[in-house]
């Protein structure tokens, strides 16, 4: 009965758990990038540097698991959530992307055929604080 109840205990703590670690532990997201980067297809790809220690990053993470934002995002560009951990995870993309995180996080960069564009954590956090238009309005301006 006590294993029953701590396997009970353990499945309901990883489900509350996920829903709060919107960055993935395990990936290798330089080579996820690339892979995204051969396809065909027009959409940019919308890199998200973040970690699940981080308050902020949840934040987003939270607002771009929105439905309506979910469904906008999905249509517009293709997403990547990149774990940088302590600082000490993915730091190869991060250097293949110009340093995006040296400001702090979260950040995130949009990368088209032409150019890659980044978005510095304060300007990130301060649209947070406001309508979901706003932060839809700063990703199309990039």
């Amino acid at each position: 009965m006590k294993i029953i109840f701590a396997l009970i205990l353990v499945s309901i703590s990883s489900l509350v758990m996920a829903d709060k670690m919107p960055y993935p532990e395990n990936d290798d997201a330089l080579t996820q990038v690339q892979l995204l980067m051969a396809e065909d297809d027009a959409r940019p790809i919308l890199v998200t540097f973040g970690a699940n220690w981080c308050s902020n990053c949840r934040k987003l993470a939270k607002v771009m698991k929105s439905p309506e934002m979910s469904q906008w995002l999905s249509s517009e560009y293709r997403v990547v959530k990149v774990n940088i951990g302590n600082w000490n995870k993915n730091q190869d993309l991060v250097a293949e992307l110009g340093q995006p995180t040296k400001y702090g996080i979260p950040a995130m960069v949009v990368i088209t055929p032409e150019e890659s564009q980044y978005v510095a954590a304060f300007d990130l956090i301060k649209t947070l604080r406001k309508p979901k238009a706003e932060f839809q309005n700063l990703l199309s301006s990039l």
